[in-house]
């Protein structure tokens, strides 16, 4: 998504700007989906039946069939655990995002956002959250990424070496 700390290199305004927008509309996304968590069950209710099925055309070839208690119990909770996993990320994006922020920067990097140029500050937030979604993506999907041999190539050509080097001994 970052293009991995590639810093303007051939990344466009608009993308780094896109980005930094998602950013901080997640207060927004998360009131949204809090709302929408309310709103589960009684859907559900509305659009499905508990008590009994229905026919669906006259040929008696299809039939709905309703929903067990259990099955709907089941339905339900899925749907809102799905959302509450969600909202929880969120909140940890939201929580090292503005952890990487001076107090008075939120405010200010806000109002940069609008303007067609890119500024220091927006190159450093930028930078932070191409971080921010690198370990969101190893913590819960396990994706690691390299950095074109740097870091992490040295630790992978140390561990080989490593590895090599008890080869003899076990």
């Amino acid at each position: 998504m970052c293009a991995l700390l590639r810093l303007f290199g051939g990344l466009r305004v608009d993308e780094v700007k896109e980005l930094i927008q998602d950013y901080l509309a997640i207060p927004r996304r998360i009131a949204s989906l809090e709302r929408y968590i309310t709103s589960i069950s009684p859907t559900f209710y509305a659009h499905h039946s508990i008590v009994g099925g229905m026919q669906v055309d006259r040929d008696n070839r299809g039939y709905e069939r309703s929903y067990t208690p259990e099955q709907a119990t089941l339905i339900i909770t899925i749907q809102e655990e799905r959302v509450n996993v969600k909202i929880k990320r969120l909140l940890e994006r939201w929580k090292l995002f503005v952890g990487c922020l001076a107090r008075d920067e939120l405010e200010v990097l806000k109002r940069a956002v609008c303007d067609e140029y890119v500024t220091p500050l927006e190159r450093r937030v930028y930078s932070d959250l191409c971080e921010i979604e690198q370990y969101m993506a190893f913590k819960y999907h396990g994706v690691a990424f390299e950095d074109d041999g740097g870091a992490l190539g040295e630790i992978n050509v140390l561990k080989g070496e490593f590895e090599e080097l008890l080869r003899g001994y076990v």
